[in-house]
């Protein structure tokens, strides 16, 4: 007689937002999953770092399957609220969940507008394998894109500092797929009119790492795993913008695979499809979904969950350290 297999779990991650709709914290959904993984998991080092360095919390029915309340506490009530259409309005409790920043812009600031239409012709360029010459040409019309450029490279990520004499050295320096990545989430960029701006990031960030980490686990080779995180990425322009993302996608020059997995991600047959649903399931907490296509991918409980997390971290180390600095004064 074999003994009953332990209760197993999948905990999926939302972000919250501070009272002036800034990133401030991560609540983990958690679900009960045959094939996810065990209680345990929630005492790997991994999880317990991600929870010293973000505000985190949990909800969930199920209490067995939950964290240790002195790692990781519940999500009491009325520290969150929820809303999917407003952002915050400065006064309420310390955090807010929901999809408020996925709403169309309502009314489009013309300066950030013009910025971010130009970060998107310098993707254009760079999908086009346009010349450094033209790329040099597309950063001298725009001084914050170029100082994004400038900072960016003499960052700890590209090693010790050093003397810049044009942007076409800061592009070579960079090369060009560090480049593409980095204007893909640069177009999700802007001031402080944009209420949406700063959790679309974080938003958008965590889905591209995530399908790339997914697709690294699944199998797929180096250009697939691109693939997917320009998936996704460019799936959310439409939100962005306001505009259909058919019209969004055709002045760039990206493959059919590409296309079609961002237009008709349930009938490609291309794997980067597969995976765009998969995490939009996870972001609506849809379990069936979530699942669907892991035996195809001899995919395992504890290797997603490890996905999750690593996108988690990584989203944190690109852009949540200095957006959520407000989140320690709550």
């Amino acid at each position: 007689m074999h003994a009953a297999a332990p209760d197993r779990l999948l905990a999926l991650p939302e972000w919250l937002a501070s009272p002036t709709g800034q990133p401030a914290g991560l609540r983990w959904h958690v679900l009960p999953c045959p094939q996810g993984v065990e209680p345990t998991w929630w005492q790997s080092a991994e999880v317990v770092t991600l929870a010293e360095r973000w505000p985190t919390c949990w909800i969930g029915q199920r209490e067995d399957l939950a964290p240790a309340a002195d790692t990781i506490p519940p999500c009491q009530p009325n520290e969150v609220a929820e809303s999917h259409t407003q952002p915050p309005d400065g006064h309420g409790p310390r955090w807010t969940a929901g999809t408020w920043y996925l709403r169309p812009p309502a009314r489009p600031n013309t300066a950030h507008t013009a910025s971010r239409q130009r970060a998107l012709r310098l993707l254009e360029l760079v999908h086009a394998d346009a010349d450094l010459h033209e790329l040099e040409a597309a950063f001298r019309e725009d001084a914050a894109l170029s100082y994004q450029l400038l900072r960016l490279v003499n960052s700890a990520a590209f090693g010790a500092r050093r003397e810049i004499t044009s942007y076409g050295q800061a592009i070579l320096m960079m090369g060009r797929q560090p480049l593409k990545r980095w204007l893909h989430l640069l177009v999700f960029a802007a001031g402080d009119d944009d209420a949406r701006s700063a959790m679309l990031q974080m938003d958008v960030a965590l889905r591209a790492r995530g399908m790339e980490a997914l697709a690294q686990d699944a199998g797929l080779d180096r250009v697939g795993q691109d693939l997917a995180f320009m998936a996704g990425m460019l799936s959310r322009l439409d939100v962005l913008f306001g505009q259909p993302l058919p019209e969004l996608l055709r002045p760039l020059a990206i493959g059919d695979d590409l296309r079609d997995a961002l237009l008709a991600p349930d009938q490609t047959a291309h794997p980067v499809g597969a995976l765009l649903r998969t995490w939009q399931a996870v972001e609506a907490r849809a379990l069936d979904n979530v699942t669907r296509h892991w035996p195809a991918w001899g995919m395992e409980g504890p290797r997603f969950q490890a996905c999750i997390l690593a996108a988690c971290h990584w989203t944190l180390d690109l852009i949540g350290a200095g957006a959520g600095r407000e989140r320690c004064a709550g």
